[in-house]
């Protein structure tokens, strides 16, 4: 089985990077055309930008070009008031409602038309509470209104300080052909020399403003986090390193807890486990009974024997039915344990995402799967492995009694029950929530289809009144994000566990099958009917998780040799031609010696010794000389003062098979994911700005974003 898995191993890492090739021929996205320009002067314009990069490309043309500004305070304000224009805009469609309801009744309508639609239909109870309600929410849009004039005063107190405009940082220029693109990319791979202005100086046609300028492919547009493009990769660096400071602790909490859980689960079996007297089971029913009656802490022997039902109506067995059931509820609750941790660590390494200021969701969804895998595998599947380091029983004030290294039969009746248990709630538990939300969403679509009328308006028998298409739409719960992150770091662990003890403990196996089954069949469900389009992802999470699989490989073949070479009392039968308590029709003499060396020298650990050898030489020398030849490579182009990576040429493996210019990719809707750079057109900052698409259309740049109507900034009164 290890040897199939090293070959579906390498077959996947072959098969990936061809049908990545072959995805990105075939998809058409902004960033194929797009390059993210770092170091540029502090007052670039647009058109400067333009002016340079047509130059570059040998007078190509520029379709867009779109500043990235330090401007993350600026960018929280807008955010706060997106939330204070969204309140606004329900304010003002609850007094628009309240209006139309007051003069369509007082034109003299009786609201008896049963297929009307709209609870406005129904009249007014009482005028003087509709008056009041009306001032209410006149006062409260009024209130909203003021915040927002705040919110607008603080933004201008913001830019007065930065001198009336913030400073540019970064720039993602779109050429109008994607050979332009990549012909500019090239330009820019300069050799180490060049880039630092030694030996071959920078070439003065590269540089913008006397400036030298870092150009690379950039990313998709949908997953750039526009607010963290200001923080740099040293203070980046110093928030993973604290974040995973704190990820440390978390996993020595989980540690002590599981510890802790395990001290009570080990003194309770000890209590059951005490030896029967030699020859008790050779006694009748009442001698049996009369002995434990004369030692209670012998309970065990007695009532083991008998059925639970038989148990209950004993006081003799009272303690050990006591027991026993204690016993059972720890374990099922160190199971539930362990998968409450998961799941509040896992929330809490969200937050560390945001923290660490990742330039794009990307990268930081694959720090959050990382932290996430981390986490889980140890607290999953490798503290069960730790019960027996004396050291941490110390650390943590604990003495487990049983805490033999052997994978023996108190080890599978304490950690092996706790891991099954585990992993069966893991089958369920990942996909309960978002199934969950899936059945509350279903149930109140199905509400509403039974009051539409034949015009699909809601009827005024329905008990609640939409104001709006976007309360109708978060009523009944139309935005479920599906995390990608979450859910391959979840399928990795399984694998990892299941595969780790699939030696010693088979029914893993079909624990990860069954997982695998219901994981792929409720995805595709949801993502057919539930889930929302996610960002446009490249194959970086993809990538990472799958030489995390090759890294199982070694770790399944270390455990296995652990479980069969520390434990020989797998070898209870060859034991007895040892101690010479075999059949006497047996050569003895001529196997004693055999088996000796078997179990002295572990013979039977020599293939899986030889996989895992051959396994890790495999893998050193195909890095050593990937590594080597690369190394050498780039000497020989660093001598010669050439680049020393050429990703032009990459890029043209990836060129799209169709060629198409950026303009008529827009205007045909043939681009994947959001077609411009312009940071008003992503959907997540649009609808957290509260502004319109017309808006977003003739506007650029955050700091056009003011006002109340659709000309000056919203487009939601």
């Amino acid at each position: 089985s290890t040897i199939f898995v090293i070959c579906a191993w390498l077959w996947l890492q072959k098969c990936q990077d061809r049908e990545t090739i072959s995805l990105d021929r075939s998809t058409v996205s902004a960033s194929d055309y797009t390059l993210c320009v770092r170091g540029i002067p502090s007052d670039t314009t647009e058109d400067d930008l333009m002016e340079h990069f047509q130059r570059v490309a040998g007078g190509e043309p520029v379709a867009e070009v779109h500043l990235a500004f330090a401007n993350s305070k600026e960018i929280s304000l807008y955010f706060h008031r997106g939330k204070l224009m969204k309140k606004r805009y329900d304010v003002v469609q609850r007094i628009r409602y309240e209006l139309t309801r007051k003069r369509f009744f007082a034109d003299g309508a009786d609201g008896n038309d049963p297929n009307s639609s709209g609870t406005w239909h129904k009249p007014p109870k009482n005028s003087q509470k509709t008056t009041r309600r009306l001032a209410k929410l006149h006062a409260e849009r009024t209130k909203l209104t003021a915040q927002i004039r705040l919110a607008d005063e603080e933004r201008e107190r913001i830019m007065a300080k930065d001198g009336g405009q913030s400073k540019a940082i970064q720039a993602y220029v779109t050429y109008q052909t994607e050979s332009a693109f990549i012909g500019a990319i090239g330009g820019y791979q300069l050799s180490w020399f060049q880039s630092l202005g030694l030996c071959c100086c920078y070439p003065k046609k590269l540089k913008l403003k006397g400036h030298r300028l870092r150009v690379s492919h950039a990313p998709e547009p949908s997953t750039i986090i526009w607010e963290n493009l200001e923080y740099s990769n040293l203070s980046r660096l110093l928030r993973q390193c604290l974040t995973g400071f704190v990820a440390l602790l978390a996993i020595c909490i989980s540690i002590a807890c599981t510890f802790r859980s395990r001290d009570f689960q080990a003194k309770t079996l000890a209590a059951t486990s005490l030896p029967c007297p030699d020859g008790y089971y050779g006694l009748d029913a009442d001698q049996q009974r009369d002995i434990i009656e004369q030692n209670t802490e012998l309970a065990h022997c007695y009532c083991s024997t008998l059925g639970i039902s038989e148990q209950f109506g004993m006081s003799l067995c009272s303690d050990y039915l006591s027991m026993i059931l204690k016993s059972s509820a720890m374990s099922y609750a160190a199971g539930f344990l362990v998968v409450a941790i998961n799941m509040v660590f896992t929330i809490i390494f969200d937050r560390f995402g945001s923290f660490e200021k990742h330039a794009s969701i990307e990268t930081m969804e694959t720090s959050n799967l990382l932290r996430a895998f981390f986490l889980k595998v140890v607290n999953t599947g490798c503290l069960v492995l730790l019960y027996s380091q004396t050291w941490l029983q110390k650390v943590f004030s604990v003495r487990l009694e049983d805490s033999s290294p052997e994978w023996d039969v108190e080890w599978y009746a304490t950690g092996g029950v706790s891991l099954l248990i585990v992993m069966w709630i893991n089958v369920i538990t990942p996909h309960a929530f978002p199934v969950v939300r899936y059945l509350r969403h279903r149930s109140k679509v199905r509400r509403i289809e039974k009051h539409l009328t034949e015009d699909k308006d809601i009827k005024a028998s329905f008990k609640k009144a939409f104001y709006s298409q976007e309360e109708l739409n978060d009523y009944v719960g139309s935005d479920a994000t599906f995390c990608l992150n979450y859910r391959v770091s979840q399928t990795l662990v399984t694998f990892y566990i299941c595969f780790i003890y699939a030696l010693s403990m088979p029914l893993l196996l079909f624990i990860g099958a069954l997982s695998f089954f219901l994981s792929f069949w409720v995805d595709k469900w949801l993502f057919c009917r539930f889930y929302r389009t996610p960002p446009v992802y490249s194959d970086k999470m993809g990538k990472t998780a799958s030489k995390l699989l090759g890294f199982s490989i070694v770790v399944h073949l270390v455990v296995s040799m652990w479980s069969l070479g520390t434990n020989e009392k797998i070898f209870d039968g060859l034991d007895a031609f040892v101690n010479g308590t075999a059949p006497s029709d047996i050569n003895v003499g001529a196997l004693t010696s055999l088996i000796k060396r078997v179990i002295l020298q572990k013979r039977h650990l020599v293939i899986l010794e030889a996989v895992l050898f051959l396994f890790f030489v495999a893998l050193v020398l195909s890095k050593f000389s990937q590594g080597l030849g690369g190394g050498l490579l780039g000497i020989c182009r660093c001598i010669a003062c050439r680049a020393t990576k050429n990703q032009a040429k990459k890029l043209e493996k990836t060129r799209n098979t169709v060629e198409v210019d950026y303009r008529s990719a827009c205007q045909r809707g043939i681009i994947k994911g959001v077609a411009s750079f312009n940071i008003l057109k992503n959907n997540r900052y649009a609808e957290a700005f509260g502004i319109s698409s017309e808006f977003a259309e003739t506007h650029k740049r955050v700091s056009a974003i003011r006002g109340l109507n659709a000309r000056e900034g919203g487009g939601m009164v």
